[in-house]
C-alpha cells in the first residue's frame, strides 16, 4: 500500500519561489531574449526584483510577453502602481 499524500492547503506552488532569494512570487513571463540574458539554461524561476538584478536595469513594458499571466503587470502600469522599477 502507497503511502497517503497529504494535501496542504494555501500551499506556495514550488514554481512561484524565486530561485534567486527564495521570495514567493506571482507566475509572469518574459520575452525570450530577456529571460536568456539572466537563464541560459531556461530553467527555474526569478522574482521580478531578481530579474531587473541580473539585467543590471529595471525591467519595462516591453521585456514582457503579451500574454494573459501578464495582465496583472500592465494593468499595474496603466495604474501608476510601477514606475519602471521591478517591484
Amino acid at each position: 500500500m502507497k503511502p497517503r499524500q497529504h494535501h496542504v492547503p494555501n500551499a506556495t506552488p514550488p514554481h512561484h519561489i524565486c530561485d534567486g532569494c527564495g521570495d514567493f512570487n506571482n507566475p509572469y513571463m518574459l520575452k525570450n531574449p530577456v529571460w536568456r540574458q539572466i537563464m541560459p539554461s531556461k530553467r527555474g524561476f526569478l522574482c521580478l526584483d531578481c530579474v531587473a538584478e541580473r539585467l543590471g536595469r529595471p525591467l519595462t513594458l516591453l521585456d514582457f510577453t503579451e500574454t494573459p499571466i501578464n495582465r496583472p503587470i500592465f494593468v499595474a502600469y496603466e495604474m501608476g502602481l510601477r514606475d519602471g522599477r521591478a517591484a
